[in-house]
């Protein structure tokens, strides 16, 4: 056989070669595509579903949090400014043991007149924190349809419910940090955030900062 028809012969056979593996690979190429389609297509799925679920999760997670139960709650005013120019704060703490709230009162000047508010809620939020604002707690009742009106009197961002925190410890803290014995109120048994959000206006007006307190003797 001559020299060009073997040069034709092992030329042909290399072409067929390249040929025969770019076929492999552009099967291997559709076949991961394939996979790859499928998956995302499996993946979108999910998240759709994932999706449609979260509004359920939303209102279970509202309604956990509107029913859960607590051991009491903290209540900030919000400051009013008295005769003698000073800012007065009342601050309450009920215990669901003892079924009483206690009311203590701060009068401070401009410049210092929300600083009760803001140790109080350092105080919580360093000690449990996890307890949920009143204001975070009306969103969630908003979630679940049963709007909830924070009187204006109090600072919704600064009142908490308490659960995993002692009211009994809080109310000693009150006591050091104003120096005064509180005015102490029978206020009936608490069992829960949808029971409380429906005492507000009560509470607002027992903790009206600039009505005169009897302390307890």
């Amino acid at each position: 056989m001559k020299q060009e028809q073997w040069i034709q012969i092992l030329v042909g056979g290399v072409i067929l070669v390249a040929l025969g593996f770019l076929g492999s690979q552009v099967f291997d190429m559709k076949g991961t595509l394939s996979s790859v389609k499928t998956k995302v297509e499996e993946t979108d799925g999910r998240v759709t579903r994932i999706a449609d679920t979260l509004p359920d999760v939303k209102v279970r997670v509202a309604w956990e949090e509107v029913n859960h139960a607590i051991s009491g709650f903290v209540v900030l005013s919000q400051p009013q400014l008295n005769k003698d120019k000073k800012w007065v704060t009342a601050a309450a703490v009920y215990s669901r043991d003892s079924e009483k709230m206690k009311i203590y009162s701060v009068a401070l000047d401009d410049a210092h007149k929300r600083y009760v508010s803001y140790v109080v809620a350092g105080k919580l939020k360093s000690d449990a924190p996890y307890e949920s604002s009143f204001s975070e707690l009306a969103t969630y009742s908003a979630a679940l349809k049963q709007p909830v009106t924070i009187p204006p009197k109090l600072d919704a961002n600064t009142s908490f419910v308490l659960r995993s925190a002692d009211a009994e410890e809080l109310s000693k803290f009150m006591a050091t940090l104003t120096k005064e014995k509180p005015k102490t109120v029978d206020f009936g048994k608490i069992r829960n955030w949808a029971e409380l959000s429906k005492d507000l206006e009560s509470i607002a007006t027992k903790t009206e900062p600039n009505k005169p307190l009897q302390p307890t003797p």
